[in-house]
């Protein structure tokens, strides 16, 4: 239970405010007429919040691979454009989200020796992929292939729209099987 910033231990905990090393331990009347009557206020644990503006989280969570509507559980509260965010909720995005579609096609072109280069917006476009999610890949098949053949025109390649689609096809596929088990 989060109150204003602070985490309450929960009721399998409170025995500790009792004086209690241990919860089997026997309890006199006026402990437990103290526990009783406690509300626990002198239990309570600061969370690790931390205070940041929403462009912040925004770039945390692109950098990550989440979408900011993912995680705005995590948001304890907001001060004008100041933000407190709950590091320790299971909705914050701690590690970076792998395996979506962009990725997977950025994977399977690396297995083949293309790899995204600084000069070039793949690393871009595949975090456009992995936001926007298998469906709209699919939806948008034709537009990824563009993206595809205008790589492959800058870097001098031979590039086959056929081949292209397959590989979008089998990215989408490895990026649902991922998100499903």
């Amino acid at each position: 239970m989060l109150r204003g910033g602070f985490r309450l231990y929960s009721v399998n905990d409170d025995w500790r405010c009792c004086g209690h090393s241990r919860p089997w331990q026997p309890v006199s009347a006026v402990r437990r007429r103290h526990h009783q009557l406690c509300d626990h206020r002198h239990m309570l644990q600061p969370t690790p919040l931390i205070p940041c503006t929403l462009a912040n989280l925004r770039a945390r969570c692109r950098e990550r691979g989440y979408g900011l509507e993912e995680v705005q559980e995590c948001i304890a509260r907001r001060e004008g454009d100041l933000i407190w965010v709950d590091v320790s909720h299971p909705k914050y995005p701690k590690e970076p989200r792998r395996g979506g579609p962009g990725s997977q096609l950025k994977g399977l072109l690396a297995r083949i020796g293309i790899v995204a280069s600084p000069a070039c917006s793949c690393s871009k476009r595949a975090r456009i992929m992995d936001e926007k999610g298998c469906d709209w890949c699919e939806q948008n098949i034709d537009t990824i292939d563009g993206w595809l053949a205008e790589e492959a025109k800058k870097r001098k390649l031979p590039y086959l729209s056929m081949a292209g689609k397959a590989l979008i096809r089998l990215a989408i596929r490895r990026a649902r099987k991922k998100d499903n088990g």
